[in-house]
């Protein structure tokens, strides 16, 4: 198995796809996968290109409206399936039958502005959409739950504070045992 950081170039890969560039002029994986690696097994294998959960729902027509409402295009299929899209995210659906338990399922969603895709959703008035935190790595988030206990994680890194003026020349707090001058 050969390992490459992801952010590489991968137009070989998928040349159909349009990829936002970092500075360094290469693709740009998302927001949290520049630190990951992953495994190429061998050059004559395929090449994986995306995820999609697949959600249950009980009524597609109320799950329509509320994708539709958070932004995505949905597209009810024949046969109890339903696919919606935003950007690069794709969620799947399949109608779960009368007396099946319906399990909720999960998604993590990397966004380039959580504040504002959080106050997008909230917006929208379907769901549940928690406040925005920071759960300790670097990245601020939210969860967006629909009315069958699907939940949409989302963040972007946080973004680093402007440095305020004169901060180079702050000593910090003061040592103990020190005297300042006033």
């Amino acid at each position: 198995a050969v390992e490459r950081p992801l952010g590489r170039p991968i137009e070989q890969h998928r040349p159909d796809d349009r990829h936002h560039c970092d500075e360094k002029g290469r693709p740009y994986q998302g927001p949290q996968e520049s630190e990951h690696r992953t495994t190429v097994a061998s050059p004559g294998m395929a090449t994986l290109q995306s995820a999609a959960p697949i959600f249950p729902t009980a009524d597609l027509e109320a799950m329509r409206a509320h994708y539709e409402a958070l932004g995505f295009d949905v597209l009810v299929h024949g046969g109890g399936y339903a696919t919606a899209a935003r950007d690069a995210v794709r969620i799947h659906f399949r109608l779960v039958p009368a007396g099946e338990t319906l399990s909720p399922g999960a998604a993590y969603l990397a966004s380039d502005d959580a504040d504002a895709l959080h106050a997008e959703w909230r917006r929208a008035g379907v769901g549940e959409t928690s406040d925005l935190f920071d759960p300790g790595f670097g990245v601020w988030e939210a969860a967006h739950t629909d009315a069958e206990g699907n939940l949409l994680r989302f963040g972007s890194p946080i973004k680093p504070q402007p440095a305020r003026p004169g901060a180079a020349l702050d000593a910090g707090p003061p040592k103990l045992g020190t005297i300042e001058a006033k």
